[in-house]
């Protein structure tokens, strides 16, 4: 296999830690904006599982001897603080709403490539790992768009109900 190839594990590893922390941050501070409604259900499971993971992938990163902490991640964590201070505020709930669950899109699709790499490798624990994590999260993902359909029956909940978190 070649070396390039061989790269791919770990920036993708380093990647889903980045989008973890995005997808256990993002969707609480969503549900605290929100309120108590539907969709706070959907996002905070969603947030309980990449919490989960959080505990999971300093561990396999350990193992296969990739390091977590990098300039990217700090530029990501940078770029992240960024936009909650200067954009999501002034989203309205439902368009906050979309933006967080395509973050969760990005997550799924990363990991099926973190899969198919691992494989490509025969790391077989990752493997198995991915395959749970996917299992989980499509399905609180599904959830998740599912209840895009609150915002439409709902009353519009505009800027001034929206709750700074």
């Amino acid at each position: 296999m070649s070396a390039e190839r061989k790269r791919l594990v770990p920036s993708l590893v380093v990647e889903l830690f980045q989008t973890e922390r995005s997808a256990y941050r993002h969707p609480i501070r969503e549900a605290l904006r929100l309120g108590d409604v539907p969709p706070s259900i959907s996002l905070r499971a969603v947030a309980a599982h990449a919490n989960e993971s959080l505990d999971d992938l300093p561990k396999l990163a350990r193992l296969r001897g990739i390091r977590l902490t990098t300039a990217g991640e700090l530029a990501g964590e940078a770029v992240a603080a960024v936009r909650h201070a200067l954009f999501d505020r002034f989203f309205d709930p439902e368009r906050s709403y979309r933006e967080t669950l395509l973050e969760m899109r990005h997550g799924i699709d990363l990991v099926r490539l973190l899969r198919a790499s691992a494989d490509d490798e025969e790391d077989h624990p990752l493997v198995r790992w991915c395959d749970r994590w996917l299992s989980t999260r499509q399905r609180l993902v599904a959830g998740v768009e599912n209840d895009l359909a609150w915002f439409a029956h709902s009353p519009l909940l505009g800027p001034v109900r929206y709750a700074r978190a």
